[in-house]
């Protein structure tokens, strides 16, 4: 039973690539190939507007978080995120090393959290500077 779970949750490479067997597909490139994962793709880019998660540049690649039964189908799309060459490269190796799907996964979530850090800053700065711009113009006014 624990080993049909780690399958089905897409914990590795070797996993991912028995699902794929199971569902008819030779290899990962076969699946990459496919028309199922084209459609699947192009979902996950127009969610993301054709942009990167992770720094808004235009997004090319579709990034799986896990590899589970569901996310291969195209049933559960909100475990991928859509991202540009880069920050592709940046989440799944580390020099020329590829990262393991949870050392992937955890990458990943790092990068968001530093974003909307990031962002959650910006908007604070942004916030004060209109209000330092709203009182000069009050000040003008008078």
């Amino acid at each position: 039973m624990e080993r049909l779970v780690a399958k089905r949750s897409g914990k590795s490479y070797s996993a991912r690539n028995q699902i794929l067997r199971r569902m008819g597909f030779a290899s990962y490139r076969s699946y990459l190939e496919s028309g199922l994962w084209k459609s699947i793709r192009r979902r996950v880019l127009v969610r993301d507007r054709f942009l990167c998660r992770l720094c808004e540049a235009p997004a090319v690649l579709v990034h799986h978080v896990n590899y589970s039964w569901w996310a291969l189908l195209g049933r559960d799309v909100a475990c991928m995120y859509s991202m540009c060459v880069s920050c592709h490269a940046a989440v799944e190796f580390e020099g020329e090393s590829k990262l393991s799907v949870r050392q992937a996964r955890n990458r990943l979530r790092k990068l968001l959290r530093a974003k909307s850090e990031r962002s959650d800053r910006d908007n604070v700065a942004a916030e004060y500077l209109s209000e330092q711009e709203e009182h000069m113009r009050s000040i003008r006014c008078r």
